[in-house]
């Protein structure tokens, strides 16, 4: 083996000996996806079992790696913590919009829809 060490880090690098052992190309990329699946599988998995817990910090991150932008652009204008405080209060202002404005017309279409299923069941059996 080959010990060196790199300047710019400070870590010493090890030459490992190369294999001989060479796989077709083809099983090389099987192996990859399979690995690929195998990770996904487990990450799924674990995502199943243990979701319930998770969710918050799922939606937290998701929350976070979308208005992180929003944050940065303000900071240019104004101290951190206000900018921060900014994005959550028209964030929560367009979230009561949306329950003010979208939620009782979807009820009230939800209704109107249930209200009409029994007409579509009698046109139904009027065929039958």
């Amino acid at each position: 083996m080959d010990d060196r060490r790199n300047d710019l880090t400070g870590r010493t690098e090890i030459q490992l000996p190369e294999s001989d052992i060479k796989l077709p190309a083809l099983l090389r990329l099987l192996a990859r996806w399979a690995l690929v699946a195998g990770v996904i599988w487990l990450i799924v998995s674990i995502l199943q079992r243990s979701g319930a817990t998770l969710t918050p910090f799922i939606i937290g991150l998701v929350l976070a790696y979308l208005l992180l932008p929003i944050v940065k652009r303000l900071d240019r204008y104004m101290p951190r913590w206000a900018s921060i405080t900014t994005v959550y209060l028209i964030g929560l202002i367009l979230f009561e919009l949306v329950l003010v404005f979208v939620v009782p017309s979807t009820v009230n279409q939800v209704q109107q829809f249930g209200s009409n299923i029994p007409g579509w069941f009698d046109r139904g059996n009027q065929f039958v």
